[in-house]
């Protein structure tokens, strides 16, 4: 009779022993995650080779686009850029934080070329796309990530068309505000 119950013991224990191996986070929060789209209008420029979808807290006040805003993002996969689609779905891990600017960065080989002498650095002619405010699109759109608040699904609009003057073409970079539809 002991030893059945010696048994039994031992048998629990390593079963618990087993199970609890499998867990390796134990029970956490479902991750939070910005989830949306990128409706791409006009034709994919050639030199185009790298494109993401940028997430930060706050759109820098001068024209400088670089390299350190590049650290929240997402990039697009190759199979996807090779294929130039005209909407790419995403989903992307975020911490909690009130995020001012998304965009959308499309990237050729100069832009990747961190040579002082470039004539054609990462900048705002890589911009071909911001999420806009579905009430005001003159107004760029903010997205808050956080334990408890509703997952939000954007759409943001890309445009090579013109007056796009970034990537595989000439000149300075301008916006067009396209924005259409809600989240």
């Amino acid at each position: 009779m002991k030893r059945k119950i010696w048994l039994s013991t031992f048998a629990i224990i390593v079963g618990m022993f087993l199970l609890g191996n499998n867990c390796d986070y134990g029970i956490k929060p479902d991750a939070q995650s910005l989830v949306g789209e990128v409706i791409f209008n006009g034709e994919w420029p050639e030199s185009a080779t790298m494109a993401f979808i940028v997430v930060t807290h706050e759109k820098p006040s001068e024209l400088i686009l670089d390299q350190n805003l590049l650290k929240g993002y997402y990039q697009i996969p190759d199979y996807d850029l090779l294929a130039r689609p005209d909407t790419i779905h995403f989903e992307i891990e975020m911490n909690s934080g009130i995020y001012n600017w998304v965009f959308i960065a499309v990237l050729d080989d100069a832009a990747v070329d961190f040579a002082p002498d470039n004539p054609n650095p990462l900048g705002w002619r890589n911009l071909a796309g911001e999420y806009r405010d579905p009430e005001n699109p003159s107004r760029l759109g903010s997205v808050e990530i956080g334990e408890g608040i509703p997952q939000q699904h954007i759409r943001i609009m890309a445009s090579f068309d013109p007056p796009y003057q970034g990537v595989g073409n000439p000149g300075s970079f301008r916006l067009v505000d396209t924005q259409e539809g809600g989240r």
